[in-house]
């Protein structure tokens, strides 16, 4: 199967007056900046894959809903207070993934879980009885942001969620239906850029005079990357849409 890599690419211009006036090093803050804007843009384009996006046989993942509900629609129309994750619906997606013999990874399933989410897990009483009573399930140390193993899955927080409000399958950033996903072992691939390729992330700065700029009075930096994520098996992830009583 062949995926087509999709180029990125962002830049930002730089005054030599505000680089020889400013209190920071203002090249080095942007240069951070570029990073973590590329950074987020390929875990966009991850989350997205495994949300909206379809295996190499055409399948999506399946979706399941808070507290049992039966589909979006009614997802949208039901209250925070009747339509948020709680345990069962962790166990639901874990034995859903079980059944369709999904591998876990390092032993375990992760649950890919946004602060809005957890915030909830954090009041459910089988989640606390069992996370943080049993040392056995407490936080590891193989993923940062972990909150604990439950039900055979880790529950990993993360802060850029699928979100979507009326429309599903459609990103609103000021929507109130947040997705957790929860993989098996190779659920997604994503392209490995590393080292001589010419594919490879770069950061590039120009920071001399030409005969576009021939007083130099701009340093121009930028960041160029090639991306791509695929679903590889749907019966190997479950996205699980639910709201929040976060207020």
């Amino acid at each position: 199967m062949a995926v087509s890599l999709t180029q990125l690419g962002q830049a930002v211009k730089i005054s030599d007056i505000l680089s020889q006036t400013s209190l920071f090093d203002v090249l080095k803050e942007a240069s951070n900046t570029l990073g973590e804007e590329a950074a987020l843009k390929a875990d966009d384009l991850s989350r997205d894959q495994l949300v909206t996006g379809t295996d190499v046989a055409g399948n999506a993942t399946t979706k399941r809903f808070g507290q049992g509900i039966a589909n979006f629609a009614t997802l949208n129309s039901t209250a925070a207070a009747s339509a948020f994750l709680d345990s069962e619906d962790l166990l639901d997606s874990v034995t859903h993934l079980k059944a369709n013999k999904a591998n876990p990874l390092n032993g375990q399933f992760t649950a890919l879980v946004p602060p809005q989410i957890s915030r909830d897990l954090l009041r459910d009483t089988d989640f606390l009885n069992t996370v943080y009573r049993n040392p056995e399930s407490k936080v590891g140390s193989l993923y940062k942001g972990e909150l604990g193993s439950f039900y055979g899955v880790r529950i990993v927080e993360h802060t850029n969620p699928f979100i979507e409000a009326a429309t599903s399958g459609t990103y609103d950033a000021a929507g109130s239906i947040y997705s957790t996903v929860v993989l098996g072992a190779n659920a997604f691939g994503v392209v490995k850029l590393a080292g001589e390729s010419p594919f490879s992330p770069k950061m590039i700065v120009l920071q001399s005079a030409d005969k576009s700029d021939p007083l130099n009075q701009t340093i121009t930096a930028g960041y160029k990357a090639f991306y791509a994520a695929k679903l590889l098996n749907s019966k190997r992830a479950v996205v699980i849409k639910a709201k929040s009583r976060f207020a």
